[in-house]
Formats: C-alpha cells, sequence, structure tokens
C-alpha cells in the first residue's frame, strides 16, 4: 500500500445552498483549457458538434503513449480563489469517434509540490454523449490560480471529445445529494440491478455445499427423529484486516478492545507494516513474533506483507545507498535482495498463509532498472525455494480502483504477471489492493477486471479495501456490494480490510469504528453479509434412514445429535458426509 490522493465523495448532510453556485473559471471554458502537455504525442482542437447544450467541444487525439498518465493533458489555469471544505462539482460531457470506448481522467490539481489533488475521476465513452459530473471539496484554501485542472488522455490510443464543461462552487455546508447528479453513487446502484441476481447464483454454486449427517445407535442401526444441529465455527474464505503488531501486543484499553473486535469480526490479518523491509531489519522484528504469537493462538491465518517493494524509498538505508552509487554493484545488490528473502521467508515457515513478494512494480521500479525486469521472476523463485507450502502473490493498485479505467495500469500489472511466470515465477495468486474515494467503480465492471486476472493465476484476493469518504451511507453500501461482489468469484478466496479502528488506519475516515469505537454503517455492512447472511447453523431432525439433509457455507463445523458432538470440515465442491453415532 502506498498513500495517494483520494476524492472524498458524497458531502455530510447540510442545508441548501441559498445563492447561486459560483463559476469557478475567469473565462469562457473553450479558451481557459488552452494548454496541451505531451505534443507531439498528442494534438487538440476546437470543433463543432451538435452537443446536449453546446455546439463546440475539444477533439483530442493520442497517437503515442507516454511513460506517465499526467504526461498527456489538457489545462486550465485560469481559475478563482476557493476556500476549504466548498463543494465543487465539474460537469462535462464526452464521446469518441472510435469503436473503442476513449478514456478521459479529469483531476483537480494544487499547482504547486505536493500536487494535492481534491478531485481525480476516471471515465470511459462510447460514441454516445455521455454526461460526467464529479463532485468534490476543496482540501484547502486556495487563491485565484493557485489550483488548475485538466484532462488526462493518454492512458490509451484514442480520440475523445469534451464540451459543455463547467465548475460550480456551491460553497461549504451543501448537500450534494440534492443536485442528482448522473451516475452516482455508482452505476450498478440499484436494488434490482442485474449483477446482484448472477452474484447470488454464484455464492449458492460456488460458496456452499451439501451437508449430509448419518445418526446410527450404538449397533449402527439407523436413528430416525433425532434431533441434529449444524453450527458453523468458521468461514473457508479468509474475512479479514489488516493490523498493527504493536496495537496487538500493547497493553492497555484501546489495544484491548483492538484485540476483541479482531476475533469478534475477522478470521484472517494481514500485518500491515511489521513485515516491510526497513521496519522488520531495524525495530519490528520481536514485536511481529509476540503478535504472531497470540494471533496463532486465536485461530487467525496470516497475510504476510510485503518482501521486495522496489522503489529506492521503502528499502533500507543500505539498500539505498547501493542504488545511489555510480556505478551500481549488481552483485552486492541482489545478493542484499536475495538474502532477505531467503531469510524473512525461511524464518516465517509455517507461521504465515501467504506472502505479498512483490507490491506495485507499475511505480516502483528503482530495482527493476538496475537489475532488469527479469529479477522479479527470480525473487518468487527464491522465495518459494525458502517455503515450498506458502501461497507467493504479486500485489498491486489502481486496478479495480478508478471507475476501473486505468488502462495503463491494469494492462502493465497484466503483463508483469505473464512475464514473470513466463520467466518461472511462481505467482500463485494476484493481490487487488481496492482503496476508493468517489470515483466508485461499477460491479459489472470490477467483475471483468477480476476475470481478467484470475485467468492467470490459482486465486485472486480483494488485498487492502476500504472506502475513504465522510458518506456513511455511500460507504456501507459499496462495501457490501464490492464484498458481494468479490464473494461471489469462483477464484477469490479472500477479502481484507485495510484496517477497521480510526485509531489504526491510514485513512481514518474509511475505518469501520470510530476512534472513540463507535460502530460505523460499514462494519454493520460487514457483519450483515459474513455473520448472518453468509453462515450456517441450521437445526432439524433426521429422517426414516437416520438421515438429515441440508446446505451449508463452506467452514468448519460442529454438527450435534444429543451429547455428540463432532467438527467437520466441508471442502470447496465436495458434499461433506458427516456419521454421529449415539450410544
Amino acid at each position: 500500500m502506498t498513500a495517494r490522493a483520494l476524492l472524498l465523495f458524497i458531502l455530510p448532510v447540510g442545508f441548501l445552498f441559498a445563492q447561486e453556485p459560483i463559476n469557478m473559471l475567469t473565462s469562457d471554458a473553450l479558451q481557459c483549457f488552452n494548454r496541451l502537455d505531451g505534443a507531439p504525442r498528442v494534438s487538440y482542437s476546437t470543433v463543432d458538434v451538435e452537443g446536449p447544450g453546446f455546439t463546440r467541444a475539444w477533439r483530442i487525439t493520442t497517437t503515442e503513449l507516454a511513460p506517465n498518465a499526467w504526461d498527456i493533458r489538457l489545462r486550465c489555469f485560469n481559475t478563482k480563489a476557493a476556500n476549504k471544505n466548498d463543494v465543487g462539482v465539474a460537469t462535462y460531457w464526452m464521446r469518441t469517434t472510435r469503436d473503442t470506448p476513449a478514456l478521459a481522467q479529469f483531476v483537480v490539481e494544487q499547482a504547486v509540490s505536493p500536487y494535492a489533488k481534491p478531485a481525480d475521476w476516471t471515465t470511459g465513452a462510447s460514441k454516445e454523449w455521455r454526461l460526467v459530473q464529479v463532485p468534490f471539496r476543496w482540501d484547502t484554501n486556495y487563491t485565484a490560480g493557485a489550483y488548475n485542472l485538466s484532462f488526462w488522455v493518454g492512458a490509451q490510443l484514442q480520440q475523445v471529445e469534451i464540451g459543455g464543461f463547467q465548475l460550480l462552487n456551491y460553497g461549504p455546508d451543501f448537500d450534494v445529494r440534492k443536485l442528482n447528479l448522473a451516475g452516482l453513487p455508482y452505476d450498478g446502484s440499484a436494488p434490482d440491478a442485474p449483477w446482484r441476481a448472477a452474484a447470488a447464483e454464484r455464492i449458492e454454486k460456488y460458496r456452499k455445499t451439501d451437508i449430509v449427517v448419518t445418526v446410527k445407535d450404538g449397533v449402527g442401526n439407523p436413528v430416525a427423529g433425532a434431533p441434529v444441529r449444524v453450527r458453523m465455527k468458521k468461514h473457508a474464505f479468509g474475512f479479514a484486516t489488516a493490523v498493527d503488531s504493536g496495537t496487538i501486543t500493547a497493553n492497555n484499553a484501546s489495544s484491548q478492545r483492538y484485540r476483541e473486535e479482531i476475533l469478534r469480526n475477522f478470521n484472517k490479518v494481514a500485518i500491515e507494516n511489521d513485515l516491510k523491509w526497513p521496519f522488520y531489519e531495524t525495530w519490528a522484528a520481536g514485536r511481529f513474533d509476540l503478535a504472531e504469537r497470540w494471533l496463532r493462538d486465536n485461530g487467525l491465518d496470516i497475510h504476510a506483507h510485503v518482501l521486495v517493494w522496489p522503489a529506492s524509498r521503502n528499502l533500507p538505508t543500505d539498500v539505498q545507498n547501493m542504488l545511489a552509487a555510480n556505478p551500481v554493484n549488481k552483485e552486492a545488490l541482489r545478493s542484499r535482495i536475495n538474502s532477505h528473502i531467503s531469510q524473512l521467508v525461511t524464518m516465517t515457515q509455517g507461521r504465515v498463509a501467504e506472502w505479498d513478494v512483490l507490491n506495485e512494480p507499475f511505480d516502483n521500479k528503482d530495482v527493476q532498472a538496475v537489475l532488469g525486469d527479469s529479477e522479479m521472476a527470480e525473487w518468487f523463485k527464491l522465495a518459494r525455494r525458502s517455503d515450498p507450502n506458502v501461497k507467493l502473490m504479486l500485489n498491486d493498485y489502481d486496478n479495480v480502483e478508478r471507475g476501473g479505467y486505468s488502462l495503463q495500469h491494469i494492462n502493465f500489472t497484466y503483463n508483469t504477471l505473464k512475464l514473470i511466470q513466463q520467466q518461472g515465477g511462481a505467482v500463485d495468486g494476484f493481490g487487488l489492493q481496492s482503496h476508493f474515494g468517489g470515483n466508485l467503480t461499477a460491479p459489472d465492471r470490477v467483475y471483468e477486471i477480476f476475470e481478467q486476472f484470475a485467468k492467470e493465476v490459482n486465486f485472486i484476493q480483494v488485498t487492502e479495501f476500504d472506502v475513504n469518504t465522510l458518506d456513511e451511507d455511500i460507504q456501507s453500501q459499496y462495501t457490501r456490494d464490492f464484498l458481494t461482489l468479490a464473494f461471489s468469484h469462483p477464484k477469490m478466496n479472500g477479502f481484507t480490510m485495510w484496517g477497521f479502528w480510526a485509531g489504526r488506519h491510514w485513512l481514518p475516515n474509511a475505518a469501520m469504528f470510530t476512534l472513540d469505537w463507535k460502530p460505523k454503517k460499514n462494519l454493520q455492512a460487514w457483519r450483515d453479509l459474513v455473520y448472518r447472511d453468509w453462515w450456517t447453523d441450521v437445526q432439524g431432525t433426521t429422517d426414516a434412514e437416520g438421515v438429515f439433509r441440508t446446505r451449508g457455507f463452506l467452514g468448519t463445523y460442529e454438527v450435534i445429535t444429543g451429547d455428540a458432538m463432532k467438527p467437520v470440515a466441508a471442502e470447496l465442491g465436495v458434499a461433506s458426509n458427516v456419521e454421529l453415532q449415539i450410544e
């Protein structure tokens, strides 16, 4: 996981703005967007169109890709002053002149470092005009011209037309929901959206199994009318959260509550920071050992994160110095990395279920720039030799995020996965980070991306899910829908919330508990699915042949009749037969 700007989506309910909204451009939009970055890879002109309420539009043609998404963009700098927490809504129409969809990423960006982005919204469009409306809040006070507007159009070779642009400021305390903006909160959010029925069918098919309980007496005869209870103890699917080892091992009231909520709400955890290379080598090793012992004693599986995060900023100081040397001693660098992989994987053998071998190669590639892309496959080979049983994963972000239209990122990650496998690297699973702000991806598009990566690996996982918004209704609804969609995919084997308590969360607004431990609506959505809708606890009586039949979600069970009790594990896709004997 790496920090990146996320859009706060729906605003808190307030009073309807009493005055007319303010146009935030100091000139006509067609004149304002007059700076084109990326030529000669891209060109633009203003053309006559028959648009919905406008007759002129920009036609932007991208003829060559660039290394970075921001290298190709059309920009506007003549913007008016805005105050922190002012509510803005950008509106525009877009279409393509070609057969494949066009993509445009609308960005509101601070003009100087750190280039904060109060709005960042990616949309695809076909040959028909599509209305796009982007709600956001300015993140700080901006003087006139201190932020700029841009359309990033370098994701693919394309021709896109954009018209009817306006940016309005509704001031603070405005309830943007009263505008009934198009496509919000996300396409597919309706209760009768077709994807829901399809997901329910897949869950019934792939996440449940037949359970047959036979009850016999002391001499082996079937017992008719015997009471039977089939009670689930633990899901086979990994319902997980990222955890902080220091909070687990501390001795205070918050840590006690932290431990209790882990056990109450999850059956698996991801170690958020303590196994990251610089942390583990300097101060986190002992803390991890203590936390791992408590987790193991309480039956929680562990996802280990991460062996190689290959940007210099994420590496130990001595490795950073190796990369900065001129020339770089490649063999010394390779030896240092390989030693780290071998030692850490060997140390955690039998203690963790999975390892993120490689994290975010799309924009973390300092090591690859020196040792070559083929080195990524060697890391997987070494991890496999160090522990033949642990599952090895590639983990990256912006594959399902941003409307599912970060095609440069998706294609790069997919090709990297294929490259590692072709060169003999054993990638068992692919992790989709799934950090969301306001640009919530439609479930249909999410499932398409699930399918794309699932074809190449044994399993996929949602590894770092959160929804960073102040609107708890939208947050809980998208959590419920995204979790449902993930649980329905036959190759998905786990779903990790990237933290659950605001006191230990990289984005406190995205947590499931507030700082003072008040449960939020996204927690209730999680519990309703995991521990109610997808939980099996059924009772009945045996038939004339001493048999009780039911269906249950895959997992570990207690099966009880009278005073007899027997735990049973239901295996994926296989009917589970349990025989109990009454003495």
